[in-house]
């Protein structure tokens, strides 16, 4: 029988990379909340409209006048941790908001909710199914 050589679809490589089926490759992305004084802010109680939470999701899905800067990406899983983390998955902004640029617009935003966000950092951590 012959081999037919691919000429549509994916490879999965040995190491770990994301791959998507249908447009973009989905961003795994950390965000640790930090204040001016770069220390971790508690998010309990930011939760809901106008909560610190709602302020970054509504930045990162095109929802916030600061959007314009790099454009609205579909937010499909978010992750709450005590210590200031937002661990978000987002698809559909590829290539326009990166680690970097969001965390220059979450510390643009100086406050979020009740919290000082202005020393906020994002991280790309790739994905991962289990805490590390």
């Amino acid at each position: 029988m012959a081999n037919i050589a691919r000429t549509n679809g994916f490879t999965i490589s040995s190491t770990g990379t994301v791959e998507s089926f249908i447009g973009k490759a989905p961003q795994f992305l950390a965000v640790v909340v930090k204040d001016s004084g770069n220390s971790a802010v508690a998010l309990t109680g930011e939760f809901g409209p106008e909560g610190g939470i709602d302020q970054i999701n509504r930045l990162i899905t095109g929802g916030d006048a600061n959007a314009s800067i790099k454009g609205a990406a579909t937010i499909h899983a978010i992750q709450y941790n005590a210590t200031g983390q937002l661990s978000y998955m987002l698809e559909g902004s590829v290539g326009n908001w990166t680690a970097a640029t969001l965390q220059t617009a979450i510390r643009a935003m100086t406050t979020a909710g009740n919290v000082d966000c202005s020393g906020s950092t994002v991280t790309d951590v790739g994905f991962k199914l289990a805490l590390s």
